[in-house]
């Protein structure tokens, strides 16, 4: 029975007809086409972790999509870290418009492939959207060589490889890095999202002169460890406001330090570390419903009037 009660079925009910097509045909075995709410298609595999929820919902990390829609303006220049087959990085290319920059790295050889063929399709399905500078690299405390190891379960979760600076594993891949601050430069950063399964302190390590100068407005990072943890303690020295990301079924929340977990249990937890809490706070309290669920929704329409022009 189909669980109805859901945000990317209640506020887009064409999704619930194509889920009810799903399931009378078998899974696909190769990489299949997804449209996205926003008028995208996205090459996706159904027998992996991400692909399998894109092409059931239709969306990947609710909350952080939404996010995303709230915060980066047209002309922005946002950096996905860890940028997988390109799902998040294709939200940031359409929202910061043709003005705005893209920087996508992901040092794993076979995900950077996919990546560069969704950025290709996000280029003929939305021509308003940024070009996207492709990184074939990874990010951690210094520039050099790192290696990037694939466990058992890759096959399954494409999002797992993990970089190191010593090779542990004689199937590790041997990849460049390079430090955030030496990707920034003298740049402004809107956001940051930031996925690379463990590494994050190394990589918030290697970018002290962007977080000392806010040179990066807004971080959104996977988080396991807790309000405890050293990404998080990184981030509120330099004097961010770090709050958890999740989700009812209307609408974005935001969680406190101590407060209990807001992420579902089929979900990564998510934090958010900002320069300007208070506006990202209002976006939430003042509007509810979700813009990436909208069929057609305007960037610059939904973007530079209300609430989010103040962030």
């Amino acid at each position: 029975m189909l669980n109805v009660w859901k945000p990317w079925y209640l506020y887009r009910p064409s999704q619930i007809v194509r889920r009810c097509r799903q399931f009378c045909s078998p899974i696909p075995q190769t990489e299949t086409l997804v449209e996205l709410p926003w008028g995208q298609s996205i090459l996706v595999d159904p027998q992996e972790t991400v692909g399998r929820s894109i092409w059931t919902t239709g969306i990947y990390e609710l909350p952080i999509t939404e996010l995303l829609f709230r915060l980066i303006r047209e002309g922005d220049s946002v950096i996905d870290a860890g940028a997988n087959m390109g799902y998040m990085t294709c939200v940031m290319a359409y929202l910061a418009g043709t003005t705005g920059r893209v920087d996508a790295f992901e040092p794993h050889p076979a995900l950077a492939q996919r990546l560069r063929k969704n950025v290709g399709l996000l280029r003929q399905c939305r021509p308003d959207a940024t070009s996207v500078n492709i990184h074939e690299e990874g990010l951690s405390t210094c520039d050099g060589q790192a290696f990037l190891e694939s466990g058992p379960d890759f096959a399954k979760n494409q999002g797992t490889s993990q970089l190191t600076l010593q090779q542990s594993d004689s199937n590790g891949v041997q990849v460049t890095v390079r430090t955030l601050d030496q990707a920034i430069g003298s740049r402004e950063i809107a956001v940051l999202k930031l996925d690379v399964e463990g590494h994050e302190t190394a990589v918030l390590l290697g970018a002290e002169n962007a977080l000392r100068r806010k040179a990066i407005r807004h971080v959104i990072f996977e988080n396991h460890d807790g309000p405890n943890s050293r990404p998080v303690s990184i981030l509120s020295d330099y004097g961010y406001d770090v709050v958890e990301i999740g989700w009812t079924i209307s609408r974005l929340i935001f969680g406190g330090a101590g407060s209990a977990r807001l992420s579902k249990r089929f979900e990564a937890p998510n934090y958010l570390a900002t320069i300007d809490l208070k506006s990202v706070r209002a976006t939430a309290d003042q509007e509810s419903g979700w813009r990436c669920l909208r069929s057609g929704v305007h960037r610059t329409g939904s973007l530079r009037n209300g609430l989010v022009a103040g962030i």
